[in-house]
């Protein structure tokens, strides 16, 4: 049987490890990086540091797994 095109696209995706690494990674760094601007633990304006202390949480998260 013929595969569809969106079949193809999605084992190639998931061949790279994109569901493996980038998609834990994103989950990881969105769901930080809300709650620590949510909560404005750093004070306000601090998109910065939100988003580096979010992003090592993310790394962090990829390799844990």
């Amino acid at each position: 049987m013929a595969e569809s095109v969106a079949t193809q696209s999605i084992e190639l995706i998931n061949s790279l490890g994109f569901f493996d690494v980038i998609v834990k990674f994103i989950l990881g760094f969105a769901i930080t990086f809300g709650m620590l601007e949510k909560t404005k633990i750093f004070g306000d304006n601090m998109q910065k540091i939100n988003a580096l202390i979010a992003a090592a949480i993310g790394i962090i998260v990829v390799l844990s797994f």
